[in-house]
């Protein structure tokens, strides 16, 4: 029996199934046009939750980038709450995962730069994916990465079974604050992708100790444990890359990158260290203003918030620097003194 959205889609085959929703690959009536509709169960909604899945298909539908599987429609309906996105012809990481084990380095950069790029634009709408793993980030047959299936429900987890179930479902890329209960948060996303680049990169889940560990095995690792470093997995792979990805999976998530923004950037020189933006202090005479408390305030006023940020980046390289100059003097002396 064929079923039908708003009079506008028809909904096919199953694609898959979740403790919480149904997707299904559908078409757009009268053009054919493949879509995907993911439809969540009835008995895991109440007024208040579906309110704010609109809210929240609302704020999707108000943006758009090429590498986001655009969000098309979203509502409740015959079966329960249930959104429309574009459905993506291509392979999944995880597909790709599977053909090839371990990504070159320069293409898993490249998609990671173009998830951060994806990511930057939802974040500056105050939106958080909530759910990133390689069975959402696809490259699609053009070769252009498209992240989907971000997390509509928002506290959809409201009993403790259904909490319990979405960290079996899904922790294998949740956060360690996820993991402990908090909400998922712009830093969340960013340790998200680094277990997906980890893995790209490694040809293996950091936290796995066997193919059958369990949901809450796996969680309780990520509370307890730091991941492994890359190389130990892959050899091969630059220190500075190893370094970024180890900071993008710090169980602290104020030690991660401060932004997806950063993140791209450190993979885009790889290094984690930030680049420091050009910017001019405002001009001033210290001297006139010594011992002047009133002019003093009126100066502080003067540098913005922005420019006291962007002091305090310049500070932290300056100090970077330095103690790379002491340990390179160090070394140094210390072999001209065993040439002796």
């Amino acid at each position: 029996m064929e079923r039908f959205l708003k009079s506008r889609y028809k909904v096919e085959e199953k694609l898959g199934e979740s403790p919480f929703s149904v997707t299904y690959k559908g078409s757009y009536l009268g053009s054919h046009k493949p879509v995907a509709v993911k439809i969540y169960k009835r008995g895991t909604l109440n007024n208040f939750l579906i309110k704010a899945m609109k809210e929240k298909v609302r704020a999707l539908l108000s943006f758009s980038h090429p590498s986001i599987a655009k969000v098309l429609d979203g509502d409740y309906g015959w079966q329960g709450f249930y959104y429309v996105r574009e459905y993506v012809e291509g392979k999944s990481i995880r597909d790709l995962l599977g053909e090839n084990h371990v990504f070159a380095l320069d293409d898993a950069l490249n998609i990671g730069i173009e998830v951060c790029k994806a990511l930057k634009v939802c974040h500056e709408n105050g939106i958080v994916h909530g759910a990133l793993n390689p069975n959402n980030i696809f490259i699609d047959s053009q070769g252009i990465v498209k992240v989907t299936d971000f997390v509509i429900e928002g506290e959809i987890k409201e009993s403790v079974e259904q909490k319990a179930e979405f960290i079996q479902e899904g922790a294998p890329y949740l956060s360690p604050e996820e993991v402990a209960g908090s909400q998922a948060s712009f830093l969340s996303d960013i340790y998200s992708l680094g277990l997906v680049l980890f893995e790209m990169l490694a040809g293996k889940y950091p936290f796995a100790s066997g193919t059958n560990a369990s949901g809450l095995e796996l969680a309780l690792k990520k509370l307890k444990n730091t991941p492994p470093l890359l190389t130990k997995f892959n050899p091969n792979i630059p220190k500075p890359i190893e370094e970024i990805i180890a900071r993008s999976l710090n169980r602290d998530p104020l030690l991660r990158f401060p932004s997806i923004d950063d993140f791209a950037s450190s993979l885009n020189n790889r290094s984690t260290i930030i680049n420091i933006p050009s910017f001019d202090f405002p001009a001033f005479n210290y001297e006139s203003i010594v011992g002047e408390p009133e002019k003093k305030e009126v100066y502080s006023s003067v540098i913005s918030v922005q420019e006291k940020k962007q002091f305090k980046q310049l500070w932290n390289w300056i100090l970077q620097a330095l103690v790379a100059a002491v340990l390179g003097g160090i070394a140094f002396a210390t072999i001209q003194a065993w040439l002796r």
